[in-house]
Order: C-alpha cells, then sequence, then structure tokens
C-alpha cells in the first residue's frame, strides 16, 4: 500500500502513449488541409454504435464514410477528400483503468497483478474510480513479482531463458537430462512460497525440488493419519478418555486454524505455507509419534485410544481444508480415501466448525515441562529411549504440572512415560533445586517382545497389557471362526432344503 500511495503523489502527467492498433480510437477526424479536429457527441455516439454493430476494429477498418456517414460530414462542413481518421488511441493506463465500469457494482473484491502496476493498473483504477463514482474500486490488491532464472535475470524471450509451465508439469530439457516432471501441486506449492513476497522469483531445479519435498512430506502425514483410521470404530459405545497431550493437541490445532484462515484472508500464501509446514513438522510430527503406542499395542476398543483416533480425525479435517486453497489435488485426493465420506461427496462441498472447547491455553504451561524433558533426554541418549529408566528431581513448580502426569512415585504406564518414551519414570519433588533435573539409566529387565515398552512380566515374553490384547483377540476371533460356520451351514440348509 505505501508504494501505491507513493506512485499517486509522484505520478506524472497523463499523456497519450503506446500506440496500439488494438487500443481505443479517439474519436477524432482532422482536416487534411489546415489539421483542425473535429469531434462532438454525435460522432461518439455513432461510433459506439459501429463498435457494438462491426466490432472494436471497425475504426481501422472502415471508412470515415462508412463509419460517421456523409450527412455527419456536411454538418461538419469538410470536404469528402479533405477529411481523415485520427489514429490515436486513448492511453492505455486508462483505458484500463475504467474497466471496473463493467462490473455489476463497480467494485471488485480483489485486484491482481505485477508490481510494476502500482504505476499503472492499479493507480489509473484508483484514480478514475475515485473520480467518477468517489470511491475505490478495489477492496484490496494482491501483487506478484516476476519469474527470472538461476542467473536472476529476468525471464525473456529474446534471451531464450523462458521455461513454459507445461515443462514444469510434464517435465522438459531446460532442468537436464532426467527431465523431471513436478505436477500441478508442485508447481502451486512454489506459487504460494515464492509468488508474492519478493520482486524477483526465482525459477530453478533446487527451489521445484525442494517445492517437491514438501508436497512430499505433507503426502506422507495425511497418509499416516488415514492410515489410523482404518478400521474406524465409530459406532463403539466407549467415551474418549483424553490425555493432556491429546487436549494439547486439539488446542494447537484451534491456534492453527484460527492463523491458517487469517493469513488465507489477507491473502499471504507464502505465510500460509510456512505455517502448514511448520505444524506438520514441529506439531502433527511430534503427537504421531507419542500415540503410536496407543495405537498399535492398545486393545483397538480402549478409551484412550479412541481418544487419539478422535484427535486424529480432527487433524484430518482441519489439515485437508488448509491445505487445499494451495494443493486441490493432494486434498481431494486424501478426502476420497477418508472413512465415513458418504457418496465420495466433493470436499468443497463440505462445512466443518472447529470447537471452541479446544481452547485451552493453560495446557501450555503444563505440557511443556514435559517436552523440556522430553527434548533432554533425546540430547543424551543414543539409542532406543524405551530402554531406559529416568528419575525425575522436579522443582516445586516443576513437580505441580508433572504430576497431571504422572500420578504416582513410580510408574510404566503413566502419560508421562509416553511423552519422555520412558519404559519407566520416578518422580520426586526437590525443594532446594531451581531447575528440574532428569538422570536415566539402562532396565535390566527384557522388553515386552510385541510392544518393545513394558518389562515382559509373562513367560511368554509378553507384558500384562499385551498378554491381555491378544488373548481378548483370539477370543473375538475364535467367536468369528463360529459364527463363520453356523452361517455356511444355514445356507447350505437353505440350499438343499429346496
Amino acid at each position: 500500500m505505501n508504494a501505491l500511495l507513493a506512485g499517486i503523489k509522484n505520478r506524472p502527467y497523463w499523456c497519450i502513449s503506446r500506440q496500439r492498433s488494438w487500443g481505443t480510437p479517439i474519436p477524432v477526424v482532422y482536416s487534411k488541409t489546415t489539421g483542425k479536429a473535429f469531434t462532438n457527441e454525435e460522432i461518439v455516439e455513432r461510433l459506439c454504435n459501429s463498435i457494438d454493430k462491426y466490432g472494436p476494429d471497425c475504426w481501422w477498418e472502415y471508412s470515415i464514410k462508412d463509419l460517421i456517414g456523409l450527412d455527419m460530414i456536411e454538418k461538419l462542413n469538410i470536404a469528402v477528400d479533405d477529411i481523415e481518421k485520427g489514429n490515436d488511441i486513448m492511453d492505455i493506463w486508462f483505458d484500463s483503468g475504467i474497466s471496473w465500469s463493467i462490473l455489476p457494482n463497480g467494485k471488485a473484491n480483489l485486484y491482481l497483478e505485477g508490481y510494476d502496476q502500482f504505476n499503472g493498473w492499479f493507480q489509473s483504477s484508483l484514480i478514475t474510480s475515485i473520480a467518477l463514482q468517489e470511491c475505490p474500486s478495489y477492496s484490496a490488491i494482491f501483487v506478484h513479482g516476476f519469474a527470472v532464472d538461476e542467473n536472476c535475470l529476468k525471464m525473456s524471450k529474446s534471451i531464450g531463458n523462458v521455461i513454459n509451465p507445461e515443462e514444469i508439469l510434464q517435465g522438459g530439457s531446460n532442468f537436464g537430462k532426467k527431465n523431471p516432471i513436478y505436477g500441478v501441486d508442485v508447481l502451486r506449492w512454489w506459487v504460494a512460497n515464492h509468488g508474492s513476497q519478493h520482486t524477483q522469483i526465482p525459477v530453478s531445479r533446487n527451489i521445484f525440488d525442494g517445492c517437491k519435498q514438501s508436497v512430499y512430506k505433507l503426502r506422507l502425514i495425511l497418509r499416516f493419519l488415514l492410515g489410523a483410521l482404518h478400521p474406524y470404530y465409530e459406532d463403539i459405545n466407549c467415551k474418549p478418555q483424553y490425555r493432556i497431550i491429546d487436549k494439547y493437541m486439539l488446542y494447537l490445532l484451534f491456534c492453527y486454524n484460527e492463523q491458517i484462515q487469517q493469513h488465507y484472508n489477507n491473502y499471504d500464501y507464502h505465510h500460509a505455507s510456512k505455517m502448514i509446514m511448520n505444524f506438520i513438522t514441529n506439531v502433527s510430527s511430534l503427537y504421531c509419534t507419542l500415540i503410536k503406542d496407543r495405537l498399535y499395542c492398545d486393545e483397538a476398543t480402549s478409551s484412550i485410544r479412541i481418544a487419539a483416533i478422535q484427535v486424529i480425525k480432527e487433524i484430518l479435517n482441519v489439515l485437508i481444508r488448509s491445505i487445499a486453497p494451495i494443493l486441490p489435488h493432494l486434498a481431494e485426493e486424501a478426502w476420497l480415501y477418508y472413512p465415513k465420506n458418504c457418496a465420495y461427496i466433493p470436499l468443497h462441498c463440505t462445512q466443518y466448525n472447529v470447537l471452541n472447547s479446544w481452547n485451552d491455553p493453560s495446557i501450555v504451561q503444563h505440557i511443556n515441562v514435559a517436552l523440556r524433558l522430553r527434548y533432554n533426554i533425546l540430547k543424551i541418549a543414543n539409542k532406543t529411549t524405551w530402554k531406559l529408566h529416568g528419575i525425575i528431581d522436579a522443582s516445586k513448580e516443576d513437580f505441580i504440572s508433572l504430576c497431571l502426569f504422572h500420578d504416582e512415585r513410580h510408574s510404566s504406564i503413566s502419560e508421562l512415560c509416553e511423552i519422555l518414551q520412558l519404559s519407566s519414570v520416578t518422580l520426586i519433588e526437590n525443594n532446594t533445586i531451581n531447575e528440574t533435573r532428569i538422570q536415566v539409566s539402562e532396565i535390566q529387565e527384557t522388553l515386552c517382545e510385541r510392544c518393545r515398552r513394558y518389562p515382559e512380566t509373562q513367560k511368554n515374553g509378553l507384558c500384562t497389557r499385551c498378554a491381555y490384547v491378544l488373548s481378548k483377540n483370539k477370543i473375538n476371533a475364535d467367536c468369528n471362526c463360529i459364527i463363520k460356520l453356523i452361517l455356511i451351514f444355514y445356507r447350505n440348509y437353505v440350499i438343499y432344503s429346496y
């Protein structure tokens, strides 16, 4: 906006410029002998009628007699052989500047053009609209830069450094022998990341490779989330038991949804794309890592596993919609595999509202204490952390927060164990220290052969949890076999009875 204001304050006088045969002609005729110019309202009206009837090129294609008629030439008191058409056109910025006049209300929501239009179309549209209808012709403007090659040279046909977008979509010779194919979504991701925040937009293979990698990371996280929902137990009569990390994820999801919507409303696509990548890297990847034990090893119908499934469902709902404006093909593809997508309803035909109950910032203070400990463990651990036992000397303030995750002095099944990815944790309050400390040591017991987490307590090498889950699955499998036999018997009985 500052560039537009500066351009208006320092703008030069309007002048007739850039003569083009396709421009709007100035309806003036001249005397060949005297050079005197003639025009009036009737000439303008006749020219307008001729343009409506024969098209905008009629001024250049037809004679002056055909355009204004002999009667008008007589009124001008000029000899037929002495009259000629003017070859000047309207100033192209004025010509394009009044394009708002074709709009129903004379105003557009958005004007989109390159940064060079601050002294051109943006300015002429604003000035003519203020002059004729006393209001701007647009509510907002969106400015993009211009593509340059790897050497920051402006792409030009004469230089031969122009890259056709089809070569990016389908592969081309400009990027070397391998002719990489990037596709539509990668091209759109490049535009969103680089098209609006710089006046010079670099086009190179390295940049497109980076964009391709970003889209690939998004595809991986969407595939993980979708995989966690299959099969999706939506009809289970079990109330989800949300852990603190689940509520924290929902809070971050609420904040993410609010901010991403704000970026889109402000046309800050480069900020939106960066926020998407930060979200999947720093948030979803962390959460997905911490809940893998619940997803893979807990009983399918357990309340804490169902809670994780519900959070994943909400992440998918928000994430798919947040990437759709930039990556519509990836978003629609993920939506096609979304469970319970009845009749494959298109994504753009659906609505989704984030719940205000997710907005609980008080969780952040408590979860940050646990995440700091996790960060310290990752720095000092050189092996799988599930093989470690942790002893935490907690300050008085941190102890209050950690007790929310770990309500016993020693436990191997607490939420703190899940967050720290430790086999067991001993939590001790120490009022003499100001900073919480943690010490880890390798456990002596053997890990469970199934979940590789809890020290095994069964003779078959399984922990109590895994032994229970497997035994229950065996009972369900035996029941399913019996039901299958009954159905086969009933089917054969019906067939042979007739």
